[in-house]
């Protein structure tokens, strides 16, 4: 899937929208303008986790608390995450939300088509940990209800679902 910039500034405003409380990441530089915004915003408390599968830790434990909070991580956090996913999301049932930024992506290139096996592998691996897949490859992906829909889908049905962004965030 091709895409166009994308504007940290709108995801921002859409997570606000939603209700989400707490963005749960680990040092990111794909998504390092949507953290700076989020951090300087104040309305959404920034945690910084050490690892990812603390990240998603964190998270299960917010959303057992009744918050609405999102895990921001790289395309390879998620690959270091299984284990939590697996415990947390899948066999204990607790409704996880990922934004996944890809990190060195060629933006000309399909995934599958990518030379780095941390993105060409992303979506079966996904698939692999029941993990629904949304693709954010431009403004209407964020404004037409996109990220709403999936964020309450992966609450309401107590799954793991990741917001793929396509492109770093200006």
């Amino acid at each position: 899937m091709l895409v166009q910039s994308l504007e940290a500034r709108l995801i921002l405003l859409e997570l606000k929208r939603i209700g989400v409380t707490h963005v749960i990441n680990v040092p990111d530089s794909t998504q390092k303008e949507l953290l700076s915004l989020a951090e300087r915003d104040g309305d959404i408390k920034l945690i910084t986790a050490t690892t990812e599968d603390q990240a998603v830790g964190i998270s299960c434990g917010l959303v057992i608390g009744g918050a609405r909070p999102v895990v921001s991580i790289q395309n390879s956090g998620f690959f270091a995450c299984l284990n939590a996913l697996r415990t947390l999301t899948l066999d204990m049932g607790i409704g996880t939300f990922f934004l996944v930024g890809l990190y060195r992506r060629e933006t000309d290139k399909l995934m599958v088509e990518h030379t780095s096996r941390a993105i060409k592998k992303l979506i079966p691996l996904m698939s692999l940990m029941e993990t629904k897949i949304f693709h954010i490859t431009g403004k209407s992906d964020v404004q037409n209800l996109g990220l709403h829909y999936t964020y309450n889908k992966a609450m309401n049905e107590s799954r793991s679902i990741a917001a793929i962004l396509g492109a770093p965030l200006t």
